[in-house]
């Protein structure tokens, strides 16, 4: 059994009816829905969280540790605003550059994990895995994630 490191920190969700004894956290697409039409497609960010999805919404927006979502956010040159909605499984930004939803409650931090490394790979969102080669740079194919999900060892796909 993975030793718990999430468990040091207060969960805040709450999704819908859903509280936070019934769900530990939730895995979660983010998409790019290429309003600019800078892009051949649409592109998606795979992510696990334990917080509200709208906190995270507003952090991958306002502060992304991933260069490849950095610069599809900044691509748009502009603040990006969340839109107030009822919807807590479901979130856009105002413009509609941008939509998270959520696409998985797991259990437990186990079922998180594993289940957010199975959705990078069915959306094949991973830049190691799908990405061409211009200018010298590495460029996403579909999707914006730098790694496949946290590796542990115990865990199978």
């Amino acid at each position: 059994m993975v030793k718990n490191i999430e468990n040091n920190y207060k969960r805040d969700i709450f999704i819908g009816s859903v509280w936070e004894d019934d769900v530990y956290g939730v895995i979660y697409k983010l998409t790019d829905t290429n309003k600019d039409g800078f892009l051949q497609k649409k592109m998606v960010y795979i992510g696990r969280t334990i917080q509200h999805l709208h906190k995270r919404f507003r952090q991958h927006l306002t502060d992304p540790s991933n260069k490849f979502l950095k610069q599809a956010i900044n691509r748009y040159n502009k603040k990006l605003k969340i839109t107030s909605t009822s919807n807590n499984h479901k979130k856009t930004t105002s413009g509609g550059e941008f939509v998270i939803e959520v696409i998985k409650y797991c259990k437990n931090y186990d079922d998180l994990v594993r289940s957010e490394r199975l959705n990078i790979a069915k959306y094949k969102s991973c830049v190691l895995d799908y990405y061409t080669i211009i200018n010298g740079k590495k460029v996403p194919i579909y999707g914006y994630n730098a790694n496949r999900g946290e590796h542990i060892f115990s865990l199978p796909l």
